[in-house]
């Protein structure tokens, strides 16, 4: 009876929400494509407005912090355009910590980061600062030439399986001014 439901509502152009949108399984760089934008508290809605004038569809996630997902051009879009937000995260990296070191290997993080700035490592990622090449690690996140944050957070699943996903804080009102 759940197939012919299903059937059913096919029928009527109803679309089944899988990862995606798409029926396939979420894979690890749907995964990766989530962001998230630091607004000032009380100012989510305006800034929800904001970004649905520059085509990103984002959602309250907590007080002073949205939900979205989209390619590196969204992000390139939000960086330039939207005067709302305070800083953005994106999800560099999901799984076990295998899959954190080798998705961090793969990115190439001098080409990445400006000339003369880096990122910084909180506590939650400090076992994956070693991975990251030391030429753009910055011991202090307060620092100028401090451009971005490295954080994790770590989720149990219903299996218990411990699963991380990190995160690159991106500061980008500090270090490229210059």
């Amino acid at each position: 009876m759940s197939a012919r439901k299903g059937s059913r509502k096919k029928e009527r152009g109803g679309k089944r929400r899988e990862s995606g949108g798409t029926g396939a399984p979420a894979t690890a760089m749907q995964k990766a494509g989530m962001h998230r934008a630091n607004v000032p508290v009380g100012g989510e809605a305006v800034a929800i407005r904001e970004l649905a004038a520059l085509e990103v569809d984002a959602r309250i996630d907590a007080p002073g912090r949205l939900r979205f997902s989209g390619d590196d051009a969204v992000v390139a879009r939000l960086l330039l355009r939207a005067r709302t937000i305070l800083s953005l995260e994106s999800r560099v990296a999901h799984g076990s910590p295998e899959e954190i070191e080798d998705a961090l290997r793969r990115i190439e993080w001098s080409a990445e980061c400006p000339e003369g700035c880096g990122i910084a490592f909180d506590e939650s990622a400090e076992k994956w600062r070693r991975v990251v090449p030391a030429t753009v690690v910055v011991g202090d996140p307060d620092a100028a030439h401090c451009i971005g944050v490295v954080r994790a957070e770590e989720r149990t699943r219903r299996s218990g399986a411990i699963e991380f996903s990190l995160f690159l804080d991106r500061l980008f009102e500090r270090g490229e001014t210059g």
